[in-house]
């Protein structure tokens, strides 16, 4: 998503936080001959709603304050918070846009019942109301045209985009690794390990050697300090595709070149298992791994030799 959505998204927020300025505005006023005007905000209401002197001649009553709390608050608090989030927020939250129609409904609702509250037989409406509803129809249509935005927009990258990324990220395997095996999604025969030489004790060279499976023979060189992930997820160094028993993120294999080690870190639920162990690495914790040592990346079907 391009900074247009969001760009769309503060500008509603700030036209929505716009509610908040007409509150303390006119919504009414009293007009008398020989006597000055007397306008009434939104806070007026609320601060003289149990006030003897309150402007309008209705006496106090549940409805009033009811009314008070849902279509004078309530919308004030909604476009606070919907100004706030839609400025800070994310791109791809909703939130804001969904209270900021709220908000229009309930200024659509209080503009419809002033009358009721301010009698039209001893008051004008003033310019609050007639904004109330204005930054609440501005600001939903810039929420709208947001939402509607975004729709668009996601819809290409997971038909076009996912093939070409798939792609790129074999072929770098390829590059990088010199994988023998010419089908990688099935492994390689038995008799053909044999092809791989026997390990040798010696200086560690920081080099994974694939023993089965879809890397069989690849040599795989460490840098002082890499890092290299395995699983099946494309977002992987090592891509293990149609291996059930491989995870999505199953594990990574990190190079100590200072210390001459090699450190794993396993994620995954079928394990990963050193040197013909029936009991798998433990969890979520990094475990040195002595050089020489045969690893199993969720079954025998995919090993490796740590040199």
């Amino acid at each position: 998503m391009d900074n247009r959505n969001k760009t769309l998204r503060i500008a509603g927020g700030i036209v929505v936080l716009l509610n908040i300025i007409l509150f303390f505005l006119p919504v009414a006023k009293y007009e008398q001959v020989n006597y000055p005007i007397e306008t009434y905000s939104q806070l007026d209401y609320v601060v003289k709603v149990w006030s003897e002197d309150a402007p309008y001649e209705l006496p106090v009553s549940t409805g009033r304050v009811v009314w008070m709390l849902v279509v004078i608050l309530l919308p004030l608090f909604l476009s606070l918070v919907a100004g706030i989030w839609g400025m800070v927020g994310r791109e791809r939250q909703i939130v804001s846009s969904i209270l900021i129609f709220m908000v229009l409904a309930l200024y659509i609702a209080f503009v419809c019942s002033l009358g009721l509250y301010f009698p039209s037989k001893y008051y004008t409406r003033d310019i609050a109301g007639s904004g109330n509803l204005i930054c609440s129809t501005a600001a939903s249509i810039l929420a709208l045209i947001t939402l509607l935005y975004k729709g668009q927009e996601t819809e290409e990258p997971a038909i076009v985009q996912i093939p070409q990324v798939r792609e790129l990220k074999q072929e770098q395997i390829e590059a990088r690794y010199s994988v023998l095996a010419e089908d990688k999604k099935e492994p390689l025969p038995k008799e053909q390990t044999a092809m791989i030489p026997p390990y040798v004790p010696g200086v560690p060279k920081g080099v994974m050697v694939g023993l089965t499976g879809i890397y069989a023979g690849a040599e795989i060189s460490f840098q002082d300090g890499e890092c290299i992930r395995l699983g099946r997820l494309p977002n992987n160094d090592l891509v293990f595709e149609g291996q059930d028993k491989v995870s999505r993120n199953h594990c990574y294999i990190k190079w100590n070149g200072k210390e001459k080690s090699f450190v794993i870190k396993d994620f995954s639920s079928n394990g990963t298992f050193v040197d013909g162990s029936e009991d798998c690495l433990p969890q979520n914790i990094e475990i040195e791994i002595p050089i020489g040592s045969v690893i199993a990346i969720g079954d025998e079907k995919n090993k490796f030799r740590l040199e």
